[in-house]
């Protein structure tokens, strides 16, 4: 998290590679009176400049939760929001990049090459809280929600597909969050991508319906 100085919010996903160690604190003079503090060795995994996610959307959305504390951080216990980061820091390890939340009436570019591990494609961190706005998290494939599958745990997990995958236009572009993206469950998301070509939403129903 980048706190202290604009724009604030998640900027970087990583993993913990050991368990908690007690270090001297990381302020000398603290240090100096024999004041420790609990250290976790992690790798990082994804970096940015700009945040993924930003803190107003984080405190808007779970403002019960304190996303800036004065110490060396806390234990998240908000089940939605562990879902939701969890599944941000999936997309973004995969390449596939989360979107958020967008303004009516603008414009947002998407597509710009960047380089971390792989080439991936820039995705606008707002448009895809624009797009369940609008269609809500029910899945336009299987049209089933994830909580009536798995229950309270699948509350408000869900995927938003591009109906012109990024790769594929190679260039940026201005996307439309309401008529470019698609809710759709991470299975249902896995099959439209499976194989050579990207099947389209309405293909992949019309599969369901006939089965």
């Amino acid at each position: 998290m980048r706190l202290g100085q604009e724009p604030k919010g998640i900027v970087g996903v990583g993993m913990s590679i050991g368990a908690v160690e007690v270090r001297p604190h990381w302020d000398q003079n603290r240090a100096k009176q024999d004041n420790t503090t609990n250290n976790v060795p992690w790798r990082v995994e994804y970096l940015q400049e700009t945040p993924f996610i930003e803190l107003q959307d984080l405190t808007l959305k779970w403002s019960q939760m304190d996303w800036t504390p004065q110490s060396s951080g806390v234990e998240i216990k908000i089940p939605e929001a562990i879902t939701f980061l969890v599944e941000a820091g999936l997309a973004l390890r995969t390449g596939s990049r989360m979107a958020e939340e967008v303004n009516p009436g603008m414009a947002y570019a998407e597509g710009a090459v960047t380089t971390v591990t792989v080439n991936g494609y820039e995705r606008d961190p707002k448009a895809r809280r624009k797009c369940l706005n609008h269609y809500g998290s029910r899945c336009q494939a299987c049209e089933k929600t994830m909580a009536e599958i798995y229950g309270p745990i699948g509350e408000g997990m869900i995927h938003v597909h591009h109906r012109m995958p990024l790769h594929a236009i190679g260039r940026a572009y201005q996307v439309d969050p309401i008529h470019d993206l698609v809710p759709v469950c991470p299975n249902c998301h896995a099959i439209l991508h499976r194989g050579g070509t990207v099947l389209t939403v309405e293909q992949l129903r019309e599969m369901l319906t006939a089965r």
